[in-house]
């Protein structure tokens, strides 16, 4: 999914010198082609605009020493609805009072963010966009504060809870 600008650019290796020919369409945009050529040590890079929904891209490679081309095929879905992004704790409860030094702090924000707890600890969501990690309490209260980015987007939140160790 391609959220953030109506284009991607394309690159990659390919034999020194070759012309790579890149087709693009979507359902709203006819079949477009232009070609670009590989440098000396083979690389290439082009820009292709994409169009709203499900785009297809095309990338061939063409070389004067071979007979042979390789293809390469790319389906991007361009939404340009303007992300929002957010970011839960949903365990524990903000102003819990726990008993165990070890902490599972369990949450929520969009599968493709980067997630850090308190400016050092990263976490990784699932394909849901659930995550969860541990974290070492100290005794008396405690700022948990999760912190979500995903392009130039940011979100955050934080609870606070209490560790009171058993006497």
């Amino acid at each position: 999914m391609v959220r953030d600008r109506p284009g991607v650019s394309v690159s990659g290796l390919t034999l020194p010198w070759s012309i790579m020919e890149i087709a693009y369409s979507s359902s709203g945009l006819s079949r477009r082609t232009f070609r670009v050529q590989a440098d000396g040590n083979g690389a290439f890079a082009a820009n292709v605009p994409l169009a709203e929904g499900v785009n297809v891209i095309e990338i061939i490679s063409f070389h004067s020493a071979s007979a042979r081309q390789a293809r390469r095929f790319r389906l991007l879905t361009y939404d340009p609805t303007p992300l929002i992004l957010s970011i839960t704790i949903t365990e524990p409860e903000d102003g819990a009072a726990v008993a165990n030094p070890v902490l599972t702090v369990v949450g929520r924000t969009d599968p493709e963010a980067r997630v850090v707890l308190n400016d050092i600890i990263p976490v990784e969501p699932d394909e849901s966009g659930s995550w969860q990690a541990d974290i070492l309490l100290q005794p008396g209260p405690t700022e948990i504060r999760a912190t979500a980015s995903l392009g130039a987007e940011a979100a955050e939140t934080s609870i606070t809870v209490t560790y009171a160790p058993a006497p």
